[in-house]
């Protein structure tokens, strides 16, 4: 595609010689958007990409000038290029490359959303995430949803804080490095992890934690299980699950009678039409009212559910619900659960 391509030193030198005669840079491209110069702008970032064309930061602020611009079809264009290179950086094999690239483009545009996050996507950003995910979880993003899952499992279950004795056999889905079942390890006759990331799950086999672990989805993991648990848990893994039904529905019967399932959910404000949108960070957000709704649906029940602060990201909370669920039958023989979102 061919280009105009105005004479930026020109005309930023009429305000900003020093500037005019260094390298074109986005410090150049800024001063001649303030000054009302969009095409020049577009032109001294252009001369910026010749030196550095796969820079994905320089292109985002490049899409930006391009719409001051009023160039959409311009703006189109290098999203696509911004795309194509993420899934290229994160190794992304050309079988998976187009699912990737839509869920990526789905969080950007609000497009549809597929039900869930990529497989391929998912395992290899925690595939490059292992080494320093206990480190960032913790230091940085003030992690809690492991002590929130142990603190509402304890408020429906008065066993769990008790003195170490407990024979639960616990499931721990996405379990990632470990942060949960280190939570909960005390707990448990027998601990067995999933996760997705087979980097994950060889840094958690370091530590010896777990009795078992396993690389599935963990959906496909609870359809082929043919082991029942006191107690299953997913913190903070179903930001990467749109459409909780199929998980919901394959829980029932890996449940030992009396068995809970617990597990964190970021809350969309506002609601959301389908139960869960799609955000920009990747990761989607559910009406807490959507999995109540989908928990009956499967046949279980909420025995426990509350508002917490999962983590901090960017300096800003977090907001989600902690779900506590059991086979509804259950429910009904106690009385109704606790209270919680509607």
């Amino acid at each position: 595609m061919s280009h105009r391509n105005p004479d930026w030193r020109g005309v930023l030198a009429r305000f900003d010689a020093a500037a005019a005669a260094q390298p074109p840079s986005v410090l150049a491209a800024e001063l001649l958007s303030a000054r009302g110069h969009p095409e020049e702008a577009v032109a001294a970032f252009r001369d910026l990409l010749e030196t550095r064309p796969a820079d994905r930061r320089l292109l985002r602020a490049f899409v930006l000038h391009l719409a001051r611009a009023g160039r959409s079809a311009e703006c189109e264009e290098v999203r696509r290029q911004i795309l194509e290179l993420e899934v290229s950086e994160l190794g992304i094999g050309p079988g998976d490359a187009e699912s990737v690239g839509g869920f990526l483009r789905a969080s950007e545009d609000g497009s549809a959303a597929p039900r869930a996050a990529p497989r391929a996507y998912v395992a290899r950003i925690f595939d490059g995430y292992a080494e320093r995910f206990d480190l960032h979880l913790e230091a940085t993003l003030r992690y809690e949803a492991p002590a929130l899952l142990f603190e509402a499992v304890a408020a429906s279950d008065g066993a769990a804080r008790g003195d170490g004795a407990s024979p639960w056999s616990v499931l721990d889905l996405g379990c990632g490095t470990g942060l949960t079942g280190t939570r909960f390890r005390h707990l448990a006759r027998r601990l067995v992890g999933v996760d997705l990331s087979p980097g994950m799950i060889r840094k958690t086999a370091e530590k010896g934690l777990y009795d078992e672990l396993a690389v599935s989805d963990i959906t496909d993991y609870l359809r082929g299980c043919r082991e029942r648990f006191d107690l299953v848990l997913a913190a903070d893994v179903l930001g990467y699950v749109g459409d909780l039904e199929p998980l919901l529905s394959a829980s029932p019967p890996v449940l030992a009678p009396g068995g809970r399932f617990a597990f964190t959910i970021e809350e969309a404000a506002g609601g959301a039409p389908d139960g869960y949108v799609l955000c920009a960070t990747r990761r989607y957000r559910h009406d807490p009212g959507y999995v109540r709704r989908a928990a009956l649906n499967a046949g279980l029940a909420v025995s426990c559910a509350r508002h917490a602060v999962l983590r901090h990201e960017g300096g800003l909370p977090v907001a989600g619900v902690v779900f506590v669920l059991e086979h509804a039958t259950a429910s009904r023989g106690r009385g109704a659960g606790a209270g919680g979102p509607a």
